[in-house]
């Protein structure tokens, strides 16, 4: 992954806790908070050679579905809350 890629990819992993914070959803914020530090936690490790083998995988199998899970909360959340107030 070039310098650009790893940019717009931490610009979007970060854009979407600061939003779930702003909206003040904050078990979405730990979720979406979680999938960024295995990120972090996946690149700051010892460099040896499949550094950019082991982000994506890790960037597949586990924020991928981290934060789909976190959007699927997110979305549940939104649904009951403008649930309540027609009612």
């Amino acid at each position: 992954m070039g310098i650009v890629e790893k940019t717009f990819l931490w610009i979007v992993l970060l854009l979407f806790p600061v939003m779930a914070l702003y909206w003040r959803r904050w078990i979405v914020c730990g979720l979406y908070s979680l999938g960024c530090l295995i990120f972090l936690f996946t690149t700051l490790r010892d460099q040896d050679g499949w550094e950019d083998l082991a982000a994506v995988a890790t960037l597949l199998v586990l924020v991928l579905p981290l934060y789909i899970l976190a959007s699927v909360v997110w979305l549940i959340a939104a649904i009951r809350q403008r649930r309540g107030r027609t009612r």
